[in-house]
């Protein structure tokens, strides 16, 4: 009887690149070993990435050939004569996740821009470390001879930056931390949409007054990402700027600064932002089948396409992903089959320790964790958990909304030569995937009923039929509308909680929740600014609705529904572990 493959034995994993399309270097956080909240731990050498509880399974991205079929000169009868090759696609899908406040979190950098730990690591002269502590406070940073006119450089007088959660411990190793720069001088810092670059240099480098910047996560090209303000070409005074942690720290990390991972820190948080270009990753696969054999596959330069979140009343939060990926590689034959197996194109022998992977000279093959090692254990956010604000007040009776990312990708095949080393047909191979716009919409039902809230366009406004109200005064915010100038759009926030899996205790290992902090909180803003007002602004307009559709409802339908759709210009999520039941985001 033949032996068949099965999906209870399969592992599978992705892990951040930092160069595109080329697998993580050994040194990376996203292969080391790394120990998680219930204890597991993976191997070095294996990607570990989560995506949350995966329910709808994972459509992997294997190529689909564009074959073009010949009817032209030389055909004798109405058949095709042959096909002619045509471009490779590489499209996949992780259709259902169940959204988890540890597991989740990491693979919103790939679905938004960049994570990052919240807190600064700077004290507030700009010159050094700051004190651990557990308040919930963002501290801005301000030195009075702050200069970045050498480029690729961030110079501070009289500073120490030669640190080990600023800069990598030793040559050659990815970067620890990033740094935000203000847009205007003496502005604060807007960590959602301000400049901001990968910190390079190492501990013991002896350039501690001197922060090396670079936009990528591989180190390789020098500058910031955003416009450089004009206020940052001179040595200047009131600069201000910020340093935050990227690490994967273990569980049981316990400084609230460091890192970007669930932990024992009380008010512990992370922030994902958008960004100008796309995080790139890979994913592993191993198959296995009932005699023990087994292929492991690699799909690289992968980038999300779309995201969708889902909230529905009396079911998980929910969020769903489409991708491209570049290529891809794979070991079929190596296990039993020596000598067979190079017959196969894009094969590459399984690695087990991962070094710098060139592509044309060493197409190695990466495997996952085992399942066992790297599952999912934690309970999802639910919607009876949600709250949704419209301009800074409670609307409790959405019964689903969704939230939908595009990023609008645009897979470039540009004139390529075969590679010397392999028969492969590059010019078949996506050479590049670039960012488009990104467009941000939004839709939900609701009862149509009195909202309470009478703060919308003024005080004192009627509370009945709320978005009905704002269709019509097409998203201005002014009092009166006959005097509205600048359409700013409104701010909503979606706040899900569960009880804290530490308990929010320092040093606590999986104790449940208790004690002072007893909450992990997951926040999405739209637009970014509603963070920290209730009104969209000049830099980012707010939701605006497109329409609010209420009905005559058929029996045995009693309340009317609203159904409501709409769109912003941007948005961010934060994540906060081990906080006070009434913690909000930062403002």
């Amino acid at each position: 009887m033949a032996n068949r493959f099965r999906a209870d034995l399969i592992d599978v994993a992705w892990a951040n690149e930092h160069e595109y399309g080329v697998n993580p270097p050994a040194n990376s956080e996203a292969v080391t070993q790394q120990i998680f909240k219930s204890g597991q731990s993976n191997t070095a050498g294996q990607l570990w990435g989560q995506w949350g509880l995966v329910t709808g399974g994972v459509d992997l991205p294997n190529p689909t050939y564009e074959w073009t079929p010949f009817f032209g000169l030389g055909v004798l009868d109405r058949n095709m004569m042959f096909p002619v090759q045509g471009r490779e696609r590489l499209e996949g899908r992780v259709g259902a996740v169940l959204m988890c406040h540890d597991a989740s979190r990491l693979f919103m950098e790939q679905c938004i821009g960049l994570i990052f730990n919240g807190q600064n690591l700077l004290n507030a002269a700009g010159t050094g470390r700051s004190s651990e502590g557990t308040t919930f406070s963002f501290v801005q940073s301000s030195h009075n001879t702050l200069d970045a006119r050498t480029a690729g450089q961030l110079i501070v007088a009289s500073a120490d930056f030669n640190h080990a959660d600023i800069k990598a411990s030793a040559s050659g190793r990815p970067p620890v931390a990033i740094v935000i720069i203000a847009d205007r001088l003496a502005e604060n810092v807007n960590r959602y949409r301000n400049t901001w670059a990968y910190i390079g240099g190492y501990v013991g480098d002896s350039r501690p007054t001197i922060l090396d910047v670079f936009q990528d996560r591989k180190l390789s090209k020098p500058g910031w990402n955003g416009i450089l303000p004009a206020w940052a070409d001179v040595s200047t005074t009131n600069g201000k700027f910020s340093v935050h942690s990227i690490t994967r720290e273990d569980f049981n990390n316990t400084s609230q600064r460091l890192g970007v991972t669930a932990d024992d820190s009380e008010n512990n948080a992370s922030i994902v932002r958008p960004t100008l270009t796309q995080e790139s990753f890979m994913i592993a696969a191993r198959f296995r089948a009932d005699d023990g054999s087994n292929f492991v596959v690699n799909y690289k330069g992968c980038k999300v396409a779309r995201t969708v979140f889902n909230f529905e009343e009396g079911a998980p939060v929910n969020y769903g992903v489409d991708f491209i990926a570049r290529d891809m590689r794979h070991n079929i034959g190596q296990d039993g089959l020596i000598g067979s197996a190079i017959k196969t194109h894009k094969y590459g022998a399984l690695q087990t320790t991962i070094g710098a992977d060139t592509e044309s000279t060493l197409p190695v093959t990466v495997p996952p964790a085992y399942m066992k090692d790297i599952r999912v254990t934690e309970q999802p956010h639910f919607y009876s958990r949600v709250e949704l604000t419209f301009q800074g007040a409670a609307i409790a009776r959405f019964r689903r909304f969704s939230i939908t990312v595009d990023n609008q990708l645009d897979p470039r095949y540009y004139l390529t030569q075969n590679a010397s080393t392999t028969p492969a047909d590059d010019r078949q191979i996506l050479h590049e995937i670039l960012e488009g716009r990104r467009n941000i919409s939004f839709s939900g039902l609701l009862d149509l009923d009195d909202s309470g809230v009478n703060s919308y366009p003024a005080s004192s406004s009627p509370t009945d039929a709320l978005f009905l109200r704002y269709l019509l005064n097409q998203a201005f915010v002014d009092p009166d509308i006959r005097d509205a100038n600048l359409l700013k759009g409104i701010g909503i926030r979606i706040e899900v909680r569960r009880m804290a899996q530490t308990g929010g205790m320092a040093g606590s290992v999986d104790g449940g929740a208790s004690g002072s902090f007893p909450h992990d909180k997951m926040f999405i803003y739209l637009p970014s600014s509603a963070a920290s007002q209730t009104v969209g602004d000049q830099d980012e307009v707010g939701l605006v609705l497109r329409s609010a559709s209420h009905n005559v409802p058929a029996p045995p339908n009693i309340h009317v529904p609203v159904d409501i759709d709409g769109f912003a210009a941007s948005m961010h999520m934060e994540f906060l572990d081990n906080v006070a039941d009434g913690v909000q985001a930062w403002g």
